[in-house]
């Protein structure tokens, strides 16, 4: 008789919590574990929260008694070894809670716990109810009459310490969702599959039942009829009942009697093409880049292709993408926006029809839980999507392709992990053993900085695909304008004469104002006072869309100010331009031109990007007035002119990035003109058009600029040649946190010494009623080892929060700060 081995299982929960916790195994699951499987476990004195198994040990833990698991939630692990390699870098190299790192990671349909609230799904059609078991059935019934019900709510009505199992299945049937997903930006679209019951097959049975239903039910044999004659024997009901004029009584009836099945399917996000995908052509010098590609990934070196725009990275993308796939591999491509995800699907479904998935967030979590099963069973291949496209389940990678590699967009910001895209796929992709290739026109200063010093390999690209010259551009001086002409807006004479023009030859404008909203602020000409969010120390931008003023941090909203509250005056103006109200000068000084807005407020929902995008391609839009998603790589082949009406909100910004990110931004969207078979115009307006980056700009001259700054970097030791980490202090009261961040230097400085740079608070001071101090950390890459540095940092945090006099501190660390 073998020996009774007691296991315990250490479990990630998707908490903010440094360790794993450890429950014990019941004897009987012991053969049916893995890592990385689900389990429900209880944490805490009631909640319940479906974690990942980490590993297996003997040995029980010291410190508490060891609960046991609740429930197996997958017959097979849905988390790859691999994955959690991954999942635990992310942790280690920037600084947050292995469970925060979980919780980013996998769609919401795999982190149930019990205050999830679970409801019906918005699309659900009753009378097509799916096979339910008994418990099942109980869960759903309470639905309809509840509304909502607590996951723990769900268990006790079950009698079950866990309900987690149940609510996975009516989960993966369609039937319901957590209710935080009901406010997602887009909702999954469903549509009813009409197909023959299989005994149609029978000729004898097909031809009695098809004589009495002529005779008695004509219509039910004419719903028959429709559907064989679709030869692939399904239709939708949608078809059979507006093309066919098929009454869905009779349909329900058919279904009822056995003769038609009723299936309620998804529609397929991508509606991609289930053809032979189309043969990739290269040109001569893209077949020499792609040989230069190969090369440097058979010698191990990464590669940046620095082609400009217009150039045709994508085709090389396509090329080495195939490449990976045909190898039985999978591939990898990441972009830093929706926007250019659902432009880059439209063109790569050519060429990869079924074996590409997209991955972002404007997608609900139901639909990437579905996609994650899919890529985990190796049904999707080929993965294209924003930044937490990397969480895929990838087990094979064969190559990590990412596009405008130089895009700040990548950077996670609003919450940890504050993981940057880019630096992530790299390290993914070292983790895989498979090369990089990262395209861009304006490479950001950090992989220039690594093919200077040969550890990658750069491949250049430097003639348009279409051979078309690149866009002449002027710069107009925004002060001489005013003085000799009475201007319309904010545009210079010259650049409306250039738009005008352009819409009489049928061309198309893109206009580029990095401002939202109508205009940045509401202020008081009198005695100067201007309206601030009462939750945070920054202006409320006026959206004349809602017509409100609102805070960009909090979303705290209230009715624009008519009459100042400070002095009484009604003498308020508004200040500066917003794409909104560029918008409406446009239309007025153009009023037969169709103009739409591009900005994160315009776009809601992924059908926003799609209507917009298309509308523009399609040209149906004259003039497309839009923010820095303008400047993400997107194609357009019909745009005579882009416009840049005030590039000083640009130049003016006090960071060391600026110049680099000012000149990156300008000659992106600059590139979104000519790219057709005619040369493009650029006209950039400022006040300092002498400025060294706008100069830049004019001479096209992206080498000399990175040069110059990167001399600039290395002599005040920058990034690429050091390593940031801003640390934010933070707390309700503002004397608390100036007192808890000048303690915390101290425990610093002494180590630290000069590579401490502050506290000192950030030019927005308060976000959400939090006052904000900020410390910098600047590390020498040749002498200082991070990891001993970012101990150093976690363990003095550790300190300060647990001190009584700084209760309610909090330390937030962001690396490597975009």
């Amino acid at each position: 008789m073998s020996e009774r081995i007691t296991l315990f299982a250490e479990v990630l929960l998707p908490l903010p919590v440094p360790k794993a916790y450890t429950y014990r195994v019941p004897h009987e699951w012991n053969e049916l574990l893995q890592v990385g499987q689900r389990v429900v476990v209880q944490f805490g004195a009631r909640k319940v929260y479906s974690g990942i198994i980490l590993r297996f040990t003997e040995d029980p833990p010291s410190l508490y008694n060891a609960s046991y698991l609740l429930e197996i939630m997958d017959e097979e692990p849905i988390v790859q070894p691999l994955q959690l390699q991954f999942w635990q870098w992310i942790s280690s190299y920037y600084m947050c809670h292995p469970g925060e790192v979980m919780a980013a990671a996998l769609p919401a349909g795999f982190r149930l716990q019990s205050e999830s609230l679970l409801v019906l799904h918005p699309e659900f059609d009753p009378e097509n109810l799916p096979d339910l078991d008994e418990k099942e059935s109980l869960i759903f019934n309470a639905l309809l009459q509840k509304k909502e019900l607590k996951t723990d709510a769900v268990a006790e009505m079950l009698g079950q310490k866990s309900g987690m199992r149940q609510i996975k299945s009516l989960y993966l049937k369609g039937i319901a969702v957590l209710k935080e997903e009901i406010s997602e930006r887009y909702k999954p679209k469903w549509e009813d599959i009409i197909s023959l019951s299989p005994q149609w097959k029978d000729t004898s049975f097909a031809t009695e039942t098809l004589n009495q239903l002529e005779k008695r039910a004509p219509r039910q044999a004419d719903a028959i009829m429709a559907v064989l004659g679709m030869g692939k024997g399904t239709v939708t009901k949608k078809e059979l009942t507006e093309k066919h004029n098929i009454d869905s009584a009779q349909i329900k009836s058919l279904v009822q009697k056995g003769l038609l099945m009723l299936e309620r399917r998804q529609v397929d996000r991508l509606k991609r093409l289930v053809t032979e995908p189309d043969e990739l052509q290269l040109n001569a010098e893209q077949k020499v880049a792609d040989n230069l590609v190969n090369t440097a990934f058979e010698e191990g070196k990464n590669v940046l292709l620095y082609g400009i725009t217009g150039s045709g990275k994508t085709y090389l993308y396509i090329q080495q993408i195939k490449k990976a796939l045909a190898a039985g591999k999978q591939a990898l491509l990441l972009v830093p926006e929706v926007a250019l995800t659902e432009q880059l699907v439209s063109r790569l479904e050519h060429y990869f029809g079924n074996e590409m998935g997209v991955w972002h967030n404007y997608y609900s979590g139901h639909e990437r839980t579905e996609l994650y099963e899919k890529v985990l069973k190796g049904e999707v291949r080929f993965i294209i999507g924003a930044r937490s496209a990397l969480f895929a389940p990838f087990s094979n990678l064969g190559i990590v392709v990412i596009d405008e590699e130089h895009e700040n967009s990548f950077k996670q910001f609003d919450k940890r992990p504050h993981y940057h895209g880019r630096d992530a796929a790299i390290q993914l992709a070292y983790m895989h053993g498979c090369r990089v290739l990262a395209g861009s026109a304006t490479p950001s200063y950090e992989l220039w900085n690594l093919c200077t010093e040969g550890r990658w390999q750069k491949v250049t690209l430097n003639k348009r695909f279409t051979h078309t010259p690149a866009p002449q551009i002027l710069l107009l001086n925004t002060a001489e304008g005013r003085k000799k002409n009475k201007p319309k807006g904010p545009f210079h004479s010259h650049m409306l004469e250039a738009i005008g023009e352009c819409l009489e030859a049928k061309s198309q404008v893109i206009v580029y104002q990095n401002k939202k909203g109508f205009v940045p602020f509401i202020h008081c000409d009198m005695c100067g006072y201007t309206p601030h969010c009462v939750n945070c120390d920054i202006t409320l931008t006026y959206y004349k869309s809602t017509g409100q003023q609102r805070c960009g941090y909090c979303a705290h909203a209230q009715p624009p100010m008519q009459l100042c509250p400070a002095c009484g005056s009604t003498a308020v103006s508004m200040k500066g331009f917003g794409t909104e109200r560029i918008a409406e000068e446009l239309s007025l000084i153009f009023p037969a031109a169709k103009i739409a807005r591009l900005d994160q407020e315009s776009m809601r929902k992924r059908s926003d990007f799609q209507r917009v995008l298309n509308g523009f391609t399609n040209g149906e839009i004259d003039i497309l007035v839009g923010t820095q998603l303008l400047s993400k790589g997107l194609d357009f082949q019909n745009v005579g002119l882009v416009a840049i009406p005030d590039a000083d909100i640009l130049l003016n910004i006090p960071d060391f990035r600026t110049h680099e990110r000012a000149f990156q931004q300008m000659f992106q969207v600059a590139g979104r003109a000519g790219r057709g078979s005619k040369q493009g115009q650029v006209m950039i307006q400022s006040r300092q058009t002498a400025h060294p980056v706008l100069q830049a700009v004019l001479d096209n001259d992206y080498t000399g600029l990175t040069e110059q700054e990167i001399q600039v970097r290395k002599q005040f030791q920058y990034p690429p040649f050091s390593r940031i980490i801003k640390i934010t202090v933070k707390h309700k009261d503002a004397r608390k946190s100036e007192e808890a961040s000048r303690y915390y230097a101290q425990m610093l400085r002494t180590t630290l010494k000069d590579r401490l740079m502050g506290p000192q608070a950030p030019l927005i001071g308060r976000v959400r009623n939090y006052y904000l101090q900020q410390i910098m950390v600047k590390m020498d890459k040749k002498k200082d080892d991070p990891a001993k540095v970012k101990e150093l940092l976690w363990n003095a945090s550790l300190k300060l929060i647990t001190m009584p006099d700084f209760k309610g501190v909090w330390i937030d660390f962001d690396v490597d700060p975009a």
